[in-house]
């Protein structure tokens, strides 16, 4: 089973969710994808975004995390910057790296607005160029 990048929007949705049996779901769902180099990087973004630790990981997706220790260190904590670094490698799905940085920005945006810095008039949508 493939994974588009509203599918992939739907399960991350599922993953932060307060809703117990939402996370079971999404957690269901990857583990139906087979996840190959040229899509990890959706497996990736759900890891690295979702508010799970590595051990929930373990016991929710047995089969995906032995899919992401192949490409990160689960050791040691993903950074932004390790993830995106990991997807370009992979040459992975542009629509994971898409999302992954729009994820990233908005939450540095909501950052930002912590911190009392208005953003009600910044727009940040980043579309990579086809090559």
């Amino acid at each position: 089973m493939k994974i588009s990048k509203e599918e992939a929007e739907n399960v991350m949705t599922m993953l932060l969710s307060t809703d117990q049996e939402n996370a079971t779901i999404g957690f269901a769902a990857i583990e139906a994808f087979k996840f190959s180099s040229d899509n990890v990087g959706y497996l990736i973004y759900f890891y690295k975004f979702s508010k799970y630790t590595i051990d929930q990981w373990k016991t929710n997706a047995p089969k995906a995390t032995a899919v992401l220790k192949k490409h990160i260190n689960i050791e040691r904590p993903l950074t932004y910057a390790r993830a995106i670094q990991i997807m370009i490698d992979l040459k992975t799905s542009k629509d994971a790296i898409e999302l992954t940085l729009n994820r990233h920005v908005g939450e540095l945006t909501r950052m930002l607005e912590s911190m009392g810095y208005p953003t009600d008039k910044m727009v940040i949508d980043i579309k990579l160029k086809e090559q």
